[in-house]
């Protein structure tokens, strides 16, 4: 059958459902269980363990679809890597089939030689109604939503100055984000970019021209390093502050400042 996004059928479609969707007010699901979700359409054709997302679920901000049908599979997708590394450089992403998602999976844990990244579930269904939602009823989210509803999930900003992007860029640490990520939100509409070596793009990405996306992408692989290790947790704020480029050197005056106001701390800060 034809694949359509205006209110028909499709004999199967995949979902991809990141973790933490489904760990802060997700319901867990099992094969056989009838889901409606909504959903996003991701920017580019991600495939994963060999099958090719149609949506992303999504029940925060920027949902675009309605979707229903009956769970034919689950498969848990995880990034491992070993213990003693530190920049995730030597990731791999390993699958497991599941009969149920709950969000919360034991097996995928840390041990004493490996550290695992739970990112989500890849779910097939099957006679699935596809329906758009009106532009008009798309969620939006407010700033103060990031730091009081969502608090919980995004850590802070880094405003156009200091990047030489469009807008400014939010970001989060290994506590609040599955997966390293960058997101730029749009009049409440959320753009999210993953934080690797290929980044990837999904969410309300038409709100964005393809020469800023093209910059984000830019941007995110001349600080990737730091933004894992910032993810990661294993340096402070300051730290990251000090060590992230901006493009066209646009970081620089505003680094040159930042360093110089934190000098005029220290030196008027008494010696015991």
């Amino acid at each position: 059958m034809t694949k359509t996004l205006e209110g028909k059928t499709m004999d199967k479609c995949t979902i991809y459902y990141e973790a933490w969707q489904i760990q802060c007010c997700g319901k867990p699901f099992r094969i056989g269980s009838k889901v409606k979700w909504t959903a996003t359409i991701p920017e580019n054709k991600k495939i994963c363990n060999g099958m090719a997302i149609d949506f992303c679920e999504e029940h925060h901000i920027g949902e675009t679809h309605r979707i229903a049908g009956t769970v034919t599979r689950i498969v848990a997708e995880c990034c491992e890597s070993p213990a003693k590394e530190t920049d995730g450089q030597d990731c791999s992403m390993i699958y497991n089939e599941l009969q149920s998602a709950d969000g919360w999976e034991s097996e995928l844990a840390d041990d004493e030689t490996t550290k695992r990244s739970f990112s989500g579930y890849i779910v097939e269904l099957k006679d699935v109604k596809v329906e758009p939602i009106e532009e008009s009823k798309i969620k939006v989210v407010t700033e103060e939503d990031l730091f009081f509803k969502r608090g919980e999930f995004f850590m802070d900003y880094l405003l156009p100055e200091w990047t030489g992007l469009f807008h400014k860029v939010w970001i989060a640490m290994k506590i609040q984000e599955p997966q390293p990520t960058v997101r730029i939100f749009i009049d409440g509409r959320c753009v999210a970019f993953s934080v690797c070596d290929n980044p990837e793009v999904s969410g309300a990405s038409n709100l964005m021209t393809a020469e800023q996306i093209a910059d984000t992408k830019r941007w995110i692989l001349l600080n990737k390093d730091i933004l894992i290790d910032y993810w990661q947790m294993n340096i402070d704020t300051k730290e990251f502050l000090e060590r992230i480029e901006g493009l066209e050197g646009q970081m620089n005056l505003c680094r040159k400042a930042y360093l110089e106001k934190m000098e005029c701390r220290q030196n008027q800060t008494p010696k015991g």
